[in-house]
Parts: C-alpha cells; sequence; structure tokens
C-alpha cells in the first residue's frame, strides 16, 4: 500500500483495512519513498507487515511483495524455461 496517498493516507487506510475482521489478517506492505530508519519503524509499528522502498526495482518486486505472502498463495515466476523444449 502507497503511504502517501491523497484524501486517506496509507496509515489510515490500514487502520480500516484492519478494522474489518475478514481482513484483519490480510499482509499489508507499505511502499513509500519515506527512506528514513525511523519512517520504516513507524510503519512496522502501525502495523504493515513489512515496507518497500521506492524506487521499486520491477525485476525484484514481485519477488519482494511475495514474501509477505502465504507460501501456497506465492505467484510463480516464470524464469523464462517454461515452454523450452529439446531439439528432437
Amino acid at each position: 500500500m502507497y503511504i502517501l496517498m491523497p484524501v486517506v493516507d496509507g496509515f489510515d487506510a490500514l487502520r480500516l483495512i484492519r478494522a474489518e475482521p475478514e481482513l484483519a489478517a490480510t499482509p499489508i506492505v507499505a511502499l513509500t519513498i519515506l527512506g528514513s530508519g525511523r519512517d520504516r519503524d513507524a510503519a512496522l509499528r502501525a502495523g504493515f507487515d513489512g515496507v518497500i522502498e521506492k524506487p521499486i526495482a520491477p525485476e525484484s518486486f514481485v519477488g519482494e511483495v511475495d514474501a509477505y505472502v502465504p507460501a501456497q498463495l506465492r505467484s510463480a515466476v516464470d524464469d523464462g524455461s517454461a515452454g523450452d523444449t529439446e531439439p528432437a
């Protein structure tokens, strides 16, 4: 969840989501440009499951997010070998 959103910031949105019993256990990761350790600590204290700092690296973003998702729900990252066949 992006922290610096208009109208409702990420901290307020987190509180609203956590207040819903059916959503309370949903992993929520803060996405922020705020880079200080203090900001990271504040996000974790507020109840975010983790923090990913911008700028994001597209090649590692899915893996970073997957780290917070239960194993059975993680993405199947394509390593490029799908569909490879040996010549006959």
